[in-house]
């Protein structure tokens, strides 16, 4: 990863923000290819609030 990011200042400052990171990645990624997920994607970013 390090090798990836030639300036460190861009880097995530700690592993809860990789995580969210990735999981907003997977979230796009699914409701994109599974059409049927959307409704219960959005409904779990309002309960995040």
């Amino acid at each position: 990863m390090l090798a990836a990011a030639p300036n460190y200042g861009m880097l995530p400052r700690n592993a809860t923000e990789v995580l969210r990171g990735a999981a907003g990645k997977l979230e796009r990624v699914l409701s994109e290819r599974v059409p049927a997920l959307r409704p219960v994607i959005r409904s779990d970013d309002r309960r995040r609030g």
